[in-house]
């Protein structure tokens, strides 16, 4: 075929040489002939196969080479055809990369011979090549020196056309408001100029926009305005995003058929569209539909669908949301090894294509499997990636840099606009006062008292005007950043809510305590999402062995938060790394750990005093010999004999026949202590029986305020309390202590975290 199209151009070239002289006939001459005969050109080129262009790239370079030595009267010419062909080569080739080549050098000629119009043209091919190539920097940059242009030449339509481009662009970057703005100001321009194609597409925009601001009603408006509008003039492209854009309305919906059903016609509109993206974007909705609906195999044959597309037509963006949703179907098949594969490489992809919004959603989940699989290494990475994510989403000056670039080309065409204006104006009313002062001179002194009142009145206006302004602007200040508060609001909330799960993922909740004593329990209630206070336990099925403890850490939320993971994680090192069983060298070792990695400065002087309150207790299940060290925090024992131990406090609370008595603490806490290092943790140790009770606590409960007087609930009322429990026999012994606490709280706030945890011998 290549071979018969090179003949072709040959022969044309002896049947013009043929039709001017029968001898050999110049370059130039042959030049003029096809000045004559431009149809027969056009045709020659437009006969051209889409997928077979060398024979147009040889012409192009022919046109290209000669334009700069041609005769002066055959330049236009030249310069006509080589932009012509430049264009095709640039916008309709399947090869990116030369298509990118291509446009530069449409650039390159544009800037040579000053044609502003076609620079712009080759500017805006470029932002929409990289667009889809998912480089959203070279591609937004592009776009913004196409609207220079365009706003330098008083473009309108390219105006328009360039600022619809610009939003995609930020909508990638998750810059929606920004966005929203250049969509408004497009649809105003195409609008004033009359262009429904450019009306249709700028709707469009406008409804993905809201899209992704969570508005489903008002996309769903816009949508099928743009549908209506787009069926009207035959325009495939925007019928594919307006029935794209309606099936991820229903989506959201969580109506999957009814999302499927519009798909399918988006794919039949990108299919007349010819383009394979668009094709292939359809494929990757509907398989996740069909993931949504639990039904993976069909997820999967359309997944399958969209890569085979993508081999054909790459794009690092589509790639990237092919494999976060491949990564999604593996994981629901429960292999996570090739959920995990599939994830990596949708990170990959995506973090190359600068998509912020999709790159976050697969960090989070990235970061949720590693630790679900234990690797908290890998878990922390992509969590780092994610909450840098949200840090460059939430960053004014990446929000507003497009929205301030634009204000000043329209503040400039504005300014312009004024001028003109007001030159008009004066024109009027000097020909008006110049006429009455030749017709009507003894009105002269009444005439300027009337532009002295005019102008009078003029300049009480437009400060009038001015106020108005100012006034609207300082509202406009204030409900952008009250926006922004709320975005960062939500935000904060979400990272909180991702940090409490991490917590509850750490904290062994129930199933251990539960083979220590059948009837154990755990009550936590932290102050907020996330606590300062932690339980932890281990059953040792080889020494038929237990071990728990219960800590209250410095502070409470957040920074609480970050003490009992350093908490939890030193017990599993000291336990099951160091294989250390002892329960007042666990202490010792926490101690020495903790003071040298947050209490000391670089130069090893103690500058902060965090740490926590803990009891640390075993049982020998076999023997029935509890052994426990605590640090400022006691351990009560519930029991039906009568002890006297020396690290008992004297009086032990009674009620009928049962006892609590009170195991005194180290009085100091691990962590910083004036006699850090010079005093060691004491344990003992205790013969129990069956039908005994262990409980440990942090003091939240004992600190709450509440009750008529607004008193703490206090230790001898707690200590009576778990007493009461006991002799009670209450079954479900957490529900009743959360059922005193609000009572006891009523209308009051919680004060600190609260941790209670009761084991049954």
């Amino acid at each position: 075929m290549n071979l018969y199209r090179v003949l072709l151009f040959f022969a044309i070239l002896i049947i013009f040489s043929t039709k001017v002289k029968s001898e050999k006939t110049s370059f130039d001459e042959f030049t003029e002939i096809l000045v004559e005969d431009t149809l027969s050109v056009s045709q020659f080129i437009d006969s051209i196969d889409l997928s077979d262009y060398v024979l147009l790239k040889s012409v192009t370079d022919t046109f290209v080479e000669r334009v700069s030595s041609v005769k002066p009267e055959l330049q236009k010419f030249y310069l006509n055809k080589s932009f012509e062909c430049l264009s095709f080569l640039g916008h309709a080739n399947d090869n990116i990369n030369e298509a990118i080549v291509f446009n530069k050098r449409g650039i390159a000629l544009a800037r040579k011979f000053g044609i502003k119009q076609f620079e712009a043209n080759f500017q805006a091919n470029l932002g929409i090549i990289h667009d889809w190539k998912g480089e959203t920097d070279s591609s937004y940059t592009a776009y913004k020196m196409a609207l220079d242009i365009s706003r330098e030449i008083n473009d309108e339509e390219a105006i328009a056309h360039t600022l619809v481009n610009l939003g995609d662009v930020l909508m990638t970057q998750g810059n929606y408001k920004v966005a929203l703005s250049c969509y408004d100001e497009s649809l105003e321009n195409f609008t004033k100029i009359g262009l429904l194609s450019g009306q249709v597409r700028a709707l469009n925009a406008k409804a993905y926009a809201f899209l992704e601001l969570k508005l489903p009603n008002e996309t769903e408006k816009l949508a099928v305005h743009a549908f209506n509008l787009a069926d009207s003039i035959d325009d495939e492209l925007n019928k594919f995003k307006a029935n794209y854009l309606t099936a991820i309305v229903w989506q959201m919906r969580a109506k999957y058929r009814e999302s499927n059903l519009f798909l399918a016609k988006a794919k039949l509109c990108g299919k007349k569209w010819n383009h394979g993206i668009s094709v292939a974007m359809t494929h990757i909705k509907t398989g996740d539909n069909f993931l949504s609906l639990q039904m993976n195999d069909s997820a999967s044959i359309y997944f399958d669908s969209a890569a085979f597309i993508l081999e054909k037509t790459p794009s690092q963006f589509h790639n990237g949301l092919l494999n976060h949703s491949k990564g999604k179907l593996f994981l629901s098949l429960g292999e996570d090894q090739k959920a995990l594969n599939h994830l990596e490489r949708a990170w990959e992809y995506l973090e190359n294509s600068n998509a912020f919004k999709p790159l976050s959603e697969t960090s989070k989940l990235l970061s949720n499997i590693y630790l679900e699989n234990g690797n908290k290494h890998l878990s922390f990475k992509y969590l780092k990636t994610y909450s840098e994510i949200q840090d460059k989403l939430n960053n004014p000056e990446n929000r507003t840099k497009a929205l301030v670039y634009i204000h000043e080309s329209v503040k400039r065409d504005a300014t312009t606009q004024l001028k003109q204006s007001h030159q008009s104006i004066n024109d009027k009313d000097s020909s008006l006062i110049q006429s009455q002062k030749e017709e009507l001179n003894f009105r002269l002194y009444f005439i300027y008292f009337l532009i002295i009142g005019s102008v009078l009145i003029a300049l009480s206006m437009i400060f009038l005007f001015r106020q108005v302004q100012l006034t609207k602007q300082k509202n406009a200040i204030i409900i952008d950043q009250k926006d922004q508060i709320e975005q960062q609001h939500i935000e904060i909330q979400d990272s909180i809510n991702y940090a409490e799960r991490i917590q509850n993922a750490l904290l062994n909740q129930n199933d251990d305590w539960h083979k220590i004593g059948q009837k154990s329990f755990v009550f936590f209630r932290p102050r907020d999402k996330v606590s300062g206070d932690f339980m932890w336990s281990f059953y040792d099925e080889n020494s038929n062995k237990s071990f728990f403890t219960v800590a209250d850490c410095t502070g409470h939320g957040v920074p609480g938060a970050f003490m009992s993971a350093i908490g939890i994680s030193l017990l599993n090192e000291i336990i099951f790394e160091q294989k250390i069983r002892e329960p007042n060298q666990i202490l010792e070792r926490m101690r020495q750990r903790i003071v040298n990695m947050i209490s000391k400065n670089k130069t090893g002087d103690i500058k902060h005093k965090d740490g926590m309150d803990i009891t640390v207790g075993s049982i020998d299940h076999e023997n029935l010999m509890l052994t426990y060290s605590a640090a400022n925090n006691p351990l009560y024992l519930v029991t039906s004999r009568d002890l006297n131990e020396e690290f008992m406090k004297p009086q032990a609370t009674k009620i009928d026949d049962f006892k609590l008595y009170e195991c005194l603490p180290n009085k100091m806490p691990v962590g910083y202590h004036p006699s850090v290092f010079k005093k060691t943790f004491i344990q003992h140790s205790l013969q129990l029986q069956r039908g005994d009770s262990i409980y440990l606590s942090s003091d939240g409960f004992m600190d709450q305020f509440g009750g008529e007087r607004s008193k703490k609930f206090g230790k001898r009322r707690f200590k009576k309390l778990l007493l009461e429990l006991v002799v009670s026999n209450e079954k479900d012994q957490a529900q009743r202590l959360d059922s005193i606490l609000k009572d006891w709280i009523g209308q009051s706030d919680q004060i600190d975290d609260i941790c209670v945890v009761g084991i049954s011998i």
